[in-house]
């Protein structure tokens, strides 16, 4: 089987350098597009009542422009990282929205998702992702444990 594009999610956690090891080792391997993937959650208003007084966004929204910045940053400088040196056809994209939502639209144009399995502290990227992903999409999902795997296909077994 060959592959022309992959996509692979980007978030700002731990785990994101052996996902991205994976994508470009498979990239290489099928000289495919390796697309990176980072949703950007968006703004949400915080509901608060306190007698009809306004209340001031200007804190809560630079707090949430300083953290969605700095994951950004964080997660595409991972993808950067794991490309670096590498010969590979490759695409950054960002999106405002939620990963659950925006990641099955991405999808629609790629061959192979590659998604990480859910930590065990609590993260920003939902915990059944990769369950979602591919009930939504009806694409093949490639789901790297957090602890980090080799690229696939190296060692067969026989049963």
């Amino acid at each position: 089987m060959s592959y022309k594009t992959i996509l692979v999610h980007c978030d700002a956690s731990k785990s994101v350098p052996h996902r991205l090891e994976v994508a470009a080792a498979l990239a290489q391997r099928f000289d495919t597009h390796l697309v990176g993937f980072h949703a950007r959650r968006p703004f949400e208003v915080p509901v608060l009542f306190d007698g009809g007084v306004g209340f001031p966004m200007d804190d809560f929204f630079r707090s949430y422009e300083e953290g969605a910045k700095k994951d950004e940053t964080a997660a595409s400088a991972a993808f950067t990282k794991a490309i670096k040196g590498k010969h590979l056809s490759t695409e950054w994209r960002t999106v405002t929205g939620y990963v659950d939502s925006e990641l099955p639209i991405q999808a629609r144009y790629a061959d192979l998702i590659i998604v990480g399995q859910a930590e065990p502290e609590q993260t920003a990227t939902p915990s059944d992702l990769p369950e979602v992903a591919a009930l939504a999409t009806g694409r093949p999902i490639l789901v790297v444990p957090y602890i980090g795997a080799k690229a696939p296909g190296q060692v067969v077994m026989v049963c």
